[in-house]
């Protein structure tokens, strides 16, 4: 498969990566970093048809994968040669899907979530962001009186899900993400909080 792997600066080992669909006739796997540090993996991923996509996947510097991106064409060989990721997180990624050349680019959403405060909520809640109007950074802050998995995402006006901000199991607290909408068009926008027993929709509003 392909495999990713962190030392530190003294050369010990800290973590493995590895995805085992990659495909070994393709072309090798690629490193990316961002500015920030934050690793990308590169690669061509077997389909179920027995073709290859592109394949990108996301890490922090945890080794946990942040997200996986794949695209295909016409149900062809798509194979990566190249990819560069600019200052405002944009992905750049360049190859062919048979005998296409073909250029993806994908764009990231900025998010960065923290702790409010280290006391129980006696309930959960979704506050209403702030500031709101924004432009073009808010922040959309939650409670969860106890440990629970969260999942926090925006949609468009038409209800389409436009990126999900945060999908993990989370201690019980208050916490507060810091949302970057610099990619997004004005608008009216929707988040939502859903856990296993909750969930809240609020509206804000994006002016450039």
């Amino acid at each position: 498969g392909a495999v990713l792997l962190k030392y530190d600066i003294n050369g010990n080992f800290q973590w493995i990566r590895n995805h085992a669909d990659i495909s070994f006739s393709a072309n090798y796997p690629l490193l990316e970093l961002d500015k920030t540090g934050d690793p990308y993996l590169l690669f061509s991923i077997n389909t179920t048809m027995g073709r290859y996509e592109y394949g990108i996947a996301k890490y922090d510097e945890f080794g946990t994968q942040k997200w996986l991106a794949r695209y295909s064409y016409n149900n062809r060989f798509c194979e990566i040669s190249d990819a560069e990721i600019d200052d405002d997180f944009n992905l750049l990624v360049t190859g062919h899907c048979g005998n296409y050349m073909t250029t993806v680019k994908w764009s990231q959403i900025i998010t960065n979530i923290s702790t409010v405060s280290n006391q129980i909520p006696d309930g959960y809640k979704l506050y209403q962001n702030y500031p709101n109007p924004f432009n073009p950074s808010t922040n959309i802050q939650f409670d969860l009186p106890k440990d629970n998995f969260a999942t926090v995402k925006i949609y468009d006006l038409l209800g389409k899900e436009v990126t999900t901000l945060i999908n993990e199991y989370k201690k019980a607290g208050s916490y507060v993400i810091s949302f970057n909408g610099n990619n997004l068009s004005s608008g009216i926008y929707y988040y939502s909080i859903e856990t296993g027993n909750f969930n809240q929709v609020r509206k804000m509003i994006l002016i450039k």
